[in-house]
């Protein structure tokens, strides 16, 4: 497999996501959702596939916009997620060079503080 069909199946997984989130009525159903699928696997994996969501949320416009609150929810509110899973998900994220994702651990943490 190459890097670009890494990328191409991160694409995938994000535009996935972002719809199953934007089809749900309510943040809070969306943060939940959100929280179990970032749970599940490997941190690492989920590193490609989030930076996608805070990429194409920034842009704006659906479903990635509803897609990047979530994340956003999720990563403000500390008992929504594990500590330990949260460093983990940041180390990823970081040490693969997705740092507007890294970033928006660090700024939710900041928030939350």
């Amino acid at each position: 497999m190459t890097a670009g069909d890494c990328r191409d199946d991160a694409v995938r997984l994000a535009e996935r996501i972002a719809q199953r989130l934007a089809a749900l009525p309510e943040p809070e159903m969306r943060r939940a959702v959100l929280a179990e699928v970032v749970t599940a696997g490997e941190p690492a994996a989920h590193g490609p596939v989030l930076a996608q969501i805070v990429t194409r949320g920034r842009q704006g416009g659906p479903p990635f916009d509803l897609a990047l609150l979530a994340l956003g929810a999720l990563l403000a509110d500390p008992a929504a997620l594990p500590y330990e899973r949260r460093a983990a998900l940041y180390e990823a994220a970081r040490a693969a060079g997705h740092l507007d994702l890294a970033d928006l651990f660090l700024s939710a943490a900041a928030a939350a503080a």
